[in-house]
């Protein structure tokens, strides 16, 4: 437990959204946290009590997802050893994975990144991180992971990415022209058993696109249009040459760091047409 302003002893006092209540946050546990394993189990043990600043009165709720995130990145550090003195979550993946910044006593700050285990596991990513490195490529350093519970400890890069830069002119151009060598870099890189695509996996990305985005979010059918221009996409693609490939090579998975570039989020790193991670600085 740790104190707050209020006088109370709790595992984590926070301001709730509202602005008129401090939620005191207890976990309830019928068993140890390490038998917890998912994002799920935790939810049904964890409670909050709010008192209202201005009334005084006190009920009980179920905490909101922003509160139920922080709470569960203090649990999720004390498991591996950390007691960070302040913690924020930073982003939701596609992929399920949730990403905090753990604040430490000492001033520095670490990345966490939870995923749950019964939706997949970060072996890989703890794998290619160890040869990207070997390779000479910058990306984050894994300082600690723990597969049972889903969770890596990685050092912090910062926010700022190429997203939020023109590379084309920044520096005059010296970015973008780093971005190439890491790319070039990257696809030569030896890591071993890494996965390959197929014409399929392929086929299957491009009908994701399709349903998701195109029917689902802007609500358009164009399939007989799209046939064609997807069958000469495979086409080209499976002529191109086949290395490494990224997956997932656009502006806001690449880190400015001074003048080097530090690539993230490279889970799916696996062998495929050199004009996937093309496609994805250049034209994303």
């Amino acid at each position: 437990p740790i104190g707050c302003v209020c006088g109370y002893q709790h595992t984590v006092c926070m301001p709730c959204r509202c602005g008129f209540f401090t939620v005191h946050a207890k976990l309830q546990l019928k068993e140890s946290p390490r038998a917890i394993s998912g994002s799920t189990s935790i939810a049904k043990f964890l409670r909050v009590t709010c008192r209202s600043k201005k009334q005084g009165s006190r009920f009980r709720y179920f905490v909101r997802i922003w509160g139920f995130l922080s709470i569960l990145g203090f649990l999720l550090a004390n498991q591996l050893g950390y007691d960070p003195s302040d913690i924020s979550p930073l982003k939701l993946e596609a992929s399920g994975r949730v990403y905090y910044r753990l604040y430490l006593q000492n001033d520095e700050t670490l990345i966490l990144c939870y995923l749950d285990p019964l939706h997949g596991d970060q072996i890989s990513f703890v794998h290619t991180s160890e040869y990207l490195a070997k390779s000479g490529i910058l990306c984050p350093r894994v300082l600690n992971h723990d597969d049972k519970i889903g969770v890596t400890i990685q050092q912090d890069i910062g926010d700022t990415s190429l997203i939020d830069i023109d590379i084309e002119k920044d520096n005059g151009g010296l970015l973008l022209d780093e971005t190439v060598r890491l790319l070039s870099k990257l696809h030569l890189a030896q890591i071993p058993q890494l996965p390959t695509l197929t014409l399929n996996d392929l086929s299957a990305q491009m009908q994701m696109m399709e349903e998701i985005f195109l029917n689902n979010f802007l609500d358009i059918t164009l399939s007989s249009q799209l046939s064609d221009i997807e069958q000469q996409a495979l086409e080209n693609l499976s002529q191109q040459p086949w290395m490494n490939c990224h997956f997932d090579f656009e502006r806001r998975n690449l880190h400015a760091i001074k003048n080097d570039i530090c690539v993230i989020d490279f889970q799916d790193l696996c062998h495929g047409p050199i004009g996937i991670d093309l496609a994805g600085i250049f034209i994303a």
